[in-house]
């Protein structure tokens, strides 16, 4: 059946009968009498008479052959929009079937293939011998006029071992409903293709392993995170990011929670299973508002290649999601990366573990990516990721900048130099620009050709915010954390990162109202307790500010004893605050930059000027920030200070 909206769904299969052996029927009969799961008379045949062979209806010997014409059957309904056979009476009907030819397909559907034609009738010959012999034979006809239909499409994996007749005329019928659902769709109906109504955005959670495999966890993660990367290259819908959907690992996830959670239309979930050398991967396309299945897909490809899988599922489901692909579309869906399986291999686990963000993840996606591009020096793809990577590694201060940046310079600037339409690359050399190069300029044009190539990169946006944030232009930083908000509503780095630039812009009870929304979804999310504290610290709320840092420490795992001790002792006044805060600022507590500011607010203007030196020269976190930072306010009246922003390019 074809529901209005285009949608292909098989109703029943009201009668069967076992022919093949089994070990308990090693004797099966054809002719052995079919059992009913409901009462009827005797002496009346079963079946719908429609769609009844004419073997069937006579009472005769059947096959298989009879189940093809029953298909051949649906497959004309489904085009013309009426049974071949028809009349006022079952009696009548019979006897068309019987006797009359069935009417020409075109003359229903005019625009139907007349290859298409042939097929319905060849699957309606009178005779068993006049009809396809196999369901093998009638679907590689389905198959080949499915290529041409589909216009360039890429084709089906051939050469699988044979399959019994049942199986595959099972296979048949589902190669029938695809092929024709989508010649209705497409061709004989007229209908616009587009995304499904009110699909414009979408999450792809973690693909589950039915084989409770420890190892294919990961697994189930980085198909997820290819499939998003290759939809990610369309502009017809957003696709959350891979790092928004390492929170679903949890087997037992209600989708569409998810969707809910990350403000989706739709949510894409599966499951996959290794078959022995094969992956069968199942998915479906679930709309987030009412739950609905608008589409569901089984793909099975060798598990030693995990391009055709990637092929097979980036292009079955962008073509579930925007049915008339370009041929641009298409090529650029279908591109890839690397050709190499190893140097493919060693980027998925690399961004598996960049992912993490802790010590080890990091550390160990440098080795990863570094192997990646040594097997493929042209996989401008591991590049872009091995310079996000050292900039990550400098800003959680495990790498000095110093060492950090000409790698991630290096490694960014070839990525770009291999493929300039990475916006991940662009924005990694924006942030070279900003941290470590001190170009403010060059950063901002990096930043806007990274979101020129993809607008839908939520960090390019984020770290622009910052960037603006920096410049003193918070009006546009609001606008583009916001941007970054929409392109990744669950996101907690980025919600926390409005707290940051209302921070800077003195919005101090706005700050911490941001701080809360973000501890109200997650208590465990370090990051947002350090802004707080920030803003109680602005306001004179010492206690509730050094409170907020020592959750901070905890939660990120840097916390000493010598640390927590500091601060849990008693604040007596400012004063005692940003002596303790100066304490703190002790490797690996905190950093130079922070005893700049406890130095600045004491009155200690040479000291602080000093060590401000050289944090410019160390290229230590927070130098972009020189021109707004509250804590530097002291400062700002000397020569000596504003000779530095001049020299930093911050002031004319």
């Amino acid at each position: 059946m074809v529901r209005p909206d285009g949608l292909v769904k098989v109703l029943d299969f009201g009668l069967a009968k076992l022919t093949k052996r089994t070990a308990s029927a090693p004797e099966a009969d054809s002719e052995a009498e079919t059992m009913v799961r409901q009462s009827t008379e005797p002496g009346v045949l079963m079946g719908t008479a429609p769609y009844m062979s004419p073997e069937q209806t006579r009472g005769q010997k059947v096959d298989h052959r009879t189940d093809i014409f029953s298909l051949g059957v649906i497959l004309f309904e489904m085009i013309a929009g009426r049974r071949p056979f028809e009349g006022e009476t079952a009696s009548d009907v019979s006897a068309a079937l019987l006797t009359a030819s069935p009417p020409q397909l075109r003359s229903f559907a005019s625009k139907a293939p007349e290859e298409l034609e042939r097929i319905t009738e060849k699957c309606m010959a009178k005779g068993c011998e006049e009809r396809y012999q196999t369901a093998r034979e009638l679907l590689n006809d389905l198959r080949s006029l499915g290529e041409e239909i589909k216009s360039g499409g890429s084709k089906r994996t051939r050469g699988r071992a044979p399959f019994d007749s049942h199986t595959l005329l099972a296979v048949a019928a589902l190669g029938i409903l695809m092929i024709v659902a989508l010649v209705y769709a497409m061709r004989f109906r007229g209908e616009s293709a587009t995304s499904p109504p009110g699909i414009k955005s979408l999450a792809v959670l973690p693909l589950k392993s039915l084989d409770l495999k420890e190892e294919d966890e990961t697994l189930g993660l980085k198909l997820a995170d290819a499939l998003i990367m290759r939809l990610g290259r369309l502009r017809h819908i957003v696709v959350r990011p891979v790092r928004a959907m390492q929170k679903y690992l949890d087997k037992n996830l209600d989708p569409l929670a998810a969707g809910r959670e990350q403000h989706v239309d739709a949510i894409l979930d599966g499951s996959f299973q290794r078959d022995g050398a094969r992956i069968r991967v199942r998915v479906r396309l679930l709309r987030v508002s009412d739950g609905q299945q608008l589409w569901a897909e089984i793909v099975d490809e060798p598990g030693n290649d995990p391009f055709r899988l990637q092929d097979a599922l980036a292009e079955q489901t962008a073509q579930a999601l925007i049915p008339q692909l370009t041929g641009a579309e298409r090529k650029l869906l279908a591109r890839h990366d690397t050709e190499n399986v190893e140097a493919h291999r060693r980027y998925t686990d690399g961004r598996f573990y960049w992912n993490k963000r802790n010590v080890e993840g990091l550390q160990k996606s440098v080795q990863l990516f570094q192997q990646a591009v040594n097997l493929d020096p042209q996989y401008a793809r591991a590049y872009s990721a091995l310079a996000d990577s050292y900039i990550t590694l400098s800003d959680y201060s495990l790498l000095p900048a110093n060492d950090a940046f000409p790698k991630a310079r290096d490694a960014a600037q070839r990525a770009v130099a291999i493929d300039d339409s990475l916006a991940e690359a662009h924005t990694a050399i924006a942030m070279i620009e900003t941290s470590y190069n001190l170009d403010w300029l060059g950063a901002e044009r990096s930043f806007e050709q990274a979101i020129e190539k993809n607008p839908y990169y939520p960090t390019a946006h984020q770290w622009y915010a910052e960037f603006l944030c920096g410049m003193g232009k918070n009006e546009k930083a609001l606008e583009q954390i916001h941007q970054a908000q929409q392109l990744d509503p669950a996101s907690l780095i980025i919600q926390t990162i409005e707290a940051l630039i209302l921070n800077y812009g003195r919005s101090y009870e706005q700050a911490i109202t941001q701080c809360q929304r973000v501890i109200v979804r997650d208590p465990n999310f370090g990051e947002a307790y350090a802004h707080l504290g920030f803003a109680y610290e602005q306001q004179g709320e010492f206690r509730k500010a050094m409170d907020a840092y020592q959750k901070y420490s905890a939660l990120m795992g840097n916390n000493t004893p010598e640390a927590a001790a500091i601060r849990a002792s008693q604040i007596l006044d400012a004063r005692d605050y940003w002596q303790q805060m100066i304490k703190l600022s002790k490797p690996p507590m905190g950093s130079e930059f922070d005893a700049v500011q406890g130095l600045a607010r004491l009155g200690e203007t040479d000291k602080a000027l000093d060590m401000l030196e050289q944090v410019i020269d160390k290229r230590t976190y927070g130098i972009v920030y020189l021109k707004v930072h509250p804590n530097l306010d002291p400062l700002r009246a000397d020569p000596r200070f504003q000779d530095m922003l001049r020299r930093v390019h911050l002031t004319p």
